[in-house]
């Protein structure tokens, strides 16, 4: 059975967390697993281009629309689900603009899958301090609610809590 890992997180991931988010990428490519990311500037550029260095790695590009950052092959249109769930977890929802929302629904997608019936076995991401801020704490939540085990990078020791993880869970 094949593995899903969601990797996401913040545009402003300082340098040193996007090399690790990289490798960490090109890993689970390895492994066969599906790397799942957003196609934003930042931790999803980098699971991208770490997921690219694998030759037929299996790559899920969630985009808000085609042509997001100049990337065109992976949009996917978000079913009522995705934004049910993302207005659910935002705290002001109504008081968003579109654009704001149909990002929110896409980040529900990177962690539940298209038609939200794939759910990530493991969710790597990187926040300042490790705290749910952000696009990235509409993933976080989303994968709390659906019990899927999360690494933030931005929490102190949470790269060798993911590297012990690996280690046992992942040969």
């Amino acid at each position: 059975m094949t593995k899903i890992v969601s990797i996401i997180g913040s545009r402003e991931t300082p340098k040193d967390v996007l090399e690790t988010i990289s490798a960490i990428s090109e890993f689970f490519a390895r492994k066969v697993w599906i790397i799942r990311t957003g196609g934003a500037k930042g931790a999803d550029e980098a699971a991208f281009s770490g997921a690219n260095k694998v030759k037929n790695a299996k790559i899920e590009l969630y985009l808000p629309w085609a042509g997001y950052n100049d990337l065109y092959e992976y949009h996917v249109e978000w079913g009522q689900l995705n934004w049910d769930l993302a207005a659910q977890y935002h705290p002001t929802w109504d008081k968003l603009n579109l654009n704001s929302k149909i990002f929110h629904a896409r980040n529900v997608g990177i962690i539940l899958g298209r038609e939200n019936k794939t759910p990530a076995d493991l969710v790597v991401c990187w926040t300042p301090n490790g705290e749910e801020t952000g696009g990235t704490a509409m993933g976080i939540k989303t994968a709390k609610k659906y019990n899927i085990k999360i690494f933030n990078l931005g929490k102190k020791n949470e790269i060798n809590k993911l590297r012990k993880f690996c280690k046992v869970n992942i040969k």
